[in-house]
């Protein structure tokens, strides 16, 4: 549950009593399942390319950006 700048609720519930109440149950041991070591790496790799991508776009911007 989160509060706005005027401390009203934001979210799906108003109370974390009621947020409490509609959680069933955590699977800790499901939850904290490790990954394997070629699922990370597949993951690192992504992120890497995305913020190569993200970097090129940003200076692509900061480059052309003069001439519009």
């Amino acid at each position: 549950m989160a509060f706005d700048g005027r401390s009203t609720p934001v979210g799906r519930y108003d109370a974390l009593r009621d947020a409490k109440r509609a959680v069933l149950s955590v699977d800790a041991a499901q939850s904290a399942k490790p990954r394997s070591s070629r699922t990370r790496r597949v993951f690192e790799r992504a992120a890497a390319v995305t913020g190569i991508v993200a970097g090129g776009v940003a200076l692509t911007a900061g480059a052309v950006a003069p001439y519009l």
